[in-house]
């Protein structure tokens, strides 16, 4: 009882939140645009693709609260294990459900105004199931809400020069894989190269294929949560400023 009260609590908190932002996009993605069509009579379109302020925002709120969340829980009697599988299922059910949001609207068709998203139209991950649309949806918001609440794990627990160190640590990583690349033998490049094609689910008989690309962000996630698992282990309460 005590998880299922969590989870509705951390659901509710999400759901206020995206609620906030598909306004927040409905006026200044749908409603401005239309206006501005109709005052100018512009011969030509517009598009409203929602897919980055989206993803920035899915961000945002996974990291929003991670700290309160993680205190009040803790001062509730849950343990970590418990914690951790709340965050699993409501980041879950809150990529399926935004997702599902992000496909229909991307279906919506007007005459000036294209609301499709770009990974998804011609020359991208086209794909004529809209079934796949909606798990491609749901895999990209997944990557990026678990990055959300691994960026707002790490805020919480570290801080000053360890921090800063840590950071720098991993802004490090595509700075020698980059030089490492442009200083390997051509074989080595080559391979790394099909890596990367594999990695976005290219190939050059069929393009951008969907599927494949699905696979990579669902293992992405499992990594991300993996993480997170490992930090919210040693997740601790600190005071602020400390």
């Amino acid at each position: 009882m005590k998880n299922m009260a969590a989870i509705r609590y951390r659901l509710l908190k999400q759901a206020t939140l995206l609620a906030i932002f598909f306004v927040w996009w409905g006026i200044f993605g749908f409603v401005l645009p239309l206006i501005a069509l109709l005052i100018t009579k512009a011969p030509g379109g517009t598009s409203a693709d929602i897919t980055i302020p989206l993803l920035i925002f899915t961000v945002i709120a996974s990291f929003t609260g991670i700290y309160s969340d993680f205190k009040f829980f803790i001062q509730t009697g849950m343990n970590r294990q418990n914690i951790f599988l709340v965050n699993l299922i409501t980041t879950v059910i809150t990529s399926l459900g935004t997702g599902l949001l992000m496909t229909l609207i991307s279906q919506i068709s007007l005459k000036k105004l294209d609301l499709s998203l770009i990974l998804t139209s011609d020359g991208f991950y086209n794909h004529e199931n809209l079934i796949i649309y909606f798990i491609l949806n749901f895999s990209i918001l997944l990557v990026f809400s678990t990055m959300g609440l691994l960026l707002g794990t790490f805020n919480d627990m570290f801080s000053g020069v360890k921090k800063i160190i840590i950071l720098l640590s991993v802004m490090s990583i595509p700075i020698i894989l980059s030089i490492t690349m442009q200083l390997a033998p051509l074989d080595v490049q080559l391979k790394w190269r099909d890596f990367i094609k594999a990695f976005v689910g290219y190939s050059r008989e069929t393009g951008f294929s969907a599927l494949p690309f699905i696979e990579t962000l669902l293992v992405v996630s499992i990594f991300f949560f993996t993480l997170f698992y490992i930090l919210n282990r040693s997740h601790q309460i600190r005071r602020r400023g400390a």
